[in-house]
């Protein structure tokens, strides 16, 4: 069962790191872009995507939290004034 954990704790930052590039890349490519109708395409092609691959991220902390805590805890050590903000963020900014 803990290997099915970790298959899904690494699928789920997997996700998180397709999408998160998916967004960057397309951010990079706008400044190369020569109209606006090129803009609006990549635009348009990156928009249901955007600010959705933080789900991603929050479900792999859920699974670090539930699955295995002490890992979790071992990570995040220190950091939870940090975690926690970054969390609020993403809530908010959604």
């Amino acid at each position: 069962m803990e290997l099915a954990w970790f298959a899904l704790l690494g699928l789920f930052f997997t996700t998180y790191l397709v999408l998160g590039g998916y967004d960057y890349g397309v951010g990079l490519l706008l400044s190369a872009a020569g109209g606006d109708a090129e803009r609006r395409a990549a635009l348009t092609a990156v928009g249901p995507f955007f600010l959705g691959n933080e789900v991603w991220l929050v479900a792999a902390l859920g699974i670090l939290f539930g699955a295995f805590p002490r890992l979790e805890g071992e990570l995040l050590a220190g950091y939870y004034p940090a975690v926690v903000a970054a969390l609020v963020g993403v809530v908010l900014s959604a």
